[in-house]
């Protein structure tokens, strides 16, 4: 139950659940695993995930080097954090732009 993929879209619902639309992190590589996972706890900024590869293995979801989700099933998850979903050093960027432009 691995999984090596990009996430292409997001989708909400209005229980709180998301579904993460994938497809494989290099095309020239083996599929992603899943098409699609269910993000059960989904906070309002994973679309700040689009365009980020994921993987994991039959317990944890990982972006980089760090644990963003917790497999329930093969097509479920929870998420950790309700701002897990920033990409690493999004911050930091942010932090600087606001620096530069005196905003």
């Amino acid at each position: 139950m691995s999984i090596d993929a990009k996430i292409t879209e997001v989708t909400y619902y209005g229980d709180g659940t998301a579904r993460l639309r994938l497809e494989a992190s290099d095309p020239k590589r083996a599929p992603a695993g899943q098409g699609g996972l269910l993000v059960i706890n989904a906070p309002k900024n994973l679309e700040a995930m689009i365009g980020e590869r994921i993987w994991g293995g039959s317990s944890d979801i990982m972006h980089g080097e760090r644990k963003v989700a917790e497999r329930l099933g093969y097509t479920k998850i929870r998420w950790l954090e309700s701002d897990a979903a920033v990409p690493p050093g999004y911050r930091r960027f942010i932090k600087w732009a606001k620096g530069v432009l005196g905003k």
